[in-house]
């Protein structure tokens, strides 16, 4: 898949389920969610940074997350931009924390396959799931109340 597809597909899923808080710096998103999961409490760098210094862009990233008492995040993929940001936030101390993968499949492949998990589609999240979720997680009762 090449570069500007991938960009496609991450800000497709970000928009998905935005995070609660979104702010936008020069090709950047940077994404805030009271601290609960990675993915939207995590900088998306999508495009190249046309008025922002790197540096200026990773020290506002850092404290756009340390206003909200929140590990700073970033969301690399092979199209992240500008391409030696990985480098860049590994020199500043960032280390790689988890990998993850975002796939996707023709809805017509989907609708034939024939697994053997059952699953529920539900118009809201009810208690049971976000229970389920935050347990996962981690999270302890306080923090799901």
């Amino acid at each position: 898949m090449d570069a500007h597809r991938i960009t496609q597909m991450e800000l497709i899923a970000s928009r998905a389920w935005p995070a609660k808080e979104n702010e936008r710096l020069d090709g950047w998103m940077l994404r805030a969610n009271d601290g609960i999961t990675w993915r939207t409490n995590s900088i998306l760098p999508c495009y190249d940074l046309m008025k922002t210094s790197l540096e200026d862009a990773i020290q506002h990233s850092i404290e756009f997350y340390r206003r909200r008492s929140i590990l700073p995040a970033f969301k690399l993929t092979n199209a992240s931009a500008p391409k030696h940001l990985d480098d860049e936030l590994e020199k500043q101390g960032f280390r790689k924390e988890m990998v993850t993968h975002l796939q996707i499949a023709d809805i017509d492949y989907l609708t034939k396959f024939q697994g053997s998990v059952e699953a529920e589609i539900i118009p809201e999240l009810d208690y049971d799931w976000i229970r389920a979720y935050g347990e996962m997680g981690c999270f302890d009762q306080f923090t799901l109340d």
